[in-house]
């Protein structure tokens, strides 16, 4: 009997233990996947169109889906970065994004959710919960159409020339349309495309936009779209 009683008595300190673990790991993956701002401001376009959010924010990652809760008011997010109020040189990346090394692709790097850019006297850092680090000779991709551009950048498309500042980005859906948003002059419009290359140039290091690749050595070599293949920056 004794020994039913001590087995018994196991048998649920393991229960409460596991249980515990579980409940623990459940509290890390949710504040992982949530950010929250008090009396914040933020900006963001899409397609042409400016919206503005405010007040206290909330970021929240479920699965797939990025959405921001402020007010009575909740949007779901796609890739598109989203800045803070003007005065800040500062960006949030709401999905998971790749850190692309365009003068060494095998440096290429996952960055989470909700990471941010902050641009301190033209040097920039990148942060999120675990790190904070500077970050240079590289541009961020989402793996699908757009890419952010931390220095200024030159983009070919035919016989045009469109030249963006640091913190810009590109949108570019080939055959279609092409979405640039330029930080310095705060302004956002589509181009309508061809089917010419759309090329960017960052000190003379090329990225086909249109194909997703890097110009390495006189060949051409695809960017990884699939970031489980990544490690995470900083490691």
């Amino acid at each position: 009997m004794k020994e039913k009683t001590r087995y018994l008595i196991y048998s649920l300190i393991s229960v409460f233990f596991i249980i515990t673990c579980i409940l623990i790991v459940m509290f890390f993956i949710k504040n992982t996947n949530k950010v929250t701002y008090e009396d914040h401001k933020f900006y963001q376009y899409l397609q042409g169109q400016k919206y503005t959010y405010e007040g206290s924010l909330e970021f929240n990652k479920e699965k797939e889906i990025t959405r921001l809760k402020f007010k009575d008011t909740e949007v779901e997010l796609d890739s598109t970065p989203i800045y803070f109020d003007e005065s800040e040189e500062k960006v949030l990346f709401p999905k998971d994004m790749a850190v692309i090394p365009y003068q060494d692709l095998s440096q290429m790097r996952k960055i989470n959710s909700f990471t941010t850019i902050t641009n301190i006297d033209n040097e920039f850092y990148l942060e999120d919960k675990n790190i904070k680090q500077k970050i240079d000779n590289a541009f961020i991709f989402d793996g699908n159409d757009l890419y952010y551009f931390l220095t200024e950048v030159k983009i070919q498309v035919g016989e045009q020339t469109y030249i963006l500042s640091p913190m810009s980005y590109a949108v570019v859906r080939y055959g279609q349309y092409m979405e640039i948003y330029d930080k310095k002059t705060d302004k956002d419009y589509l181009v309508e495309l061809g089917y010419d290359d759309v090329l960017a140039n960052i000190n003379n290091n090329i990225i086909n936009l249109s194909i997703d690749a890097v110009k390495v050595k006189d060949k051409q070599q695809l960017l990884v779209k699939d970031f489980k293949f990544l490690k995470n920056f900083g490691s």
